[in-house]
């Protein structure tokens, strides 16, 4: 296997994680007051949306998952 490969294994274990991560935040009723991730108090508007963890705490995993792919394909 070469480095390109393992690059694309990676990348496609992160997208399969990012994507049972979004499907445990889908909309089904008022979400959680605290973010799974930190703990910290997620706002009014996200619980609403069922979300389960906060803003700061998802922009960070998309910028992880971003640049995990970036990575990946040698950029």
């Amino acid at each position: 296997m070469d480095l390109v490969d393992q690059a694309e294994d990676r990348i496609e274990a992160e997208l399969e994680r990012a994507i049972a991560a979004a499907r445990g935040v889908v909309p089904h009723g008022e979400g959680p007051k605290e973010c799974k991730k930190c703990g910290e108090l997620i706002e009014q508007a996200r619980r609403e949306l069922g979300y389960a963890i906060c803003l700061d705490c998802a922009e960070l995993l998309e910028h992880n998952a971003i640049g995990l792919r970036l990575t990946g394909i040698g950029l």
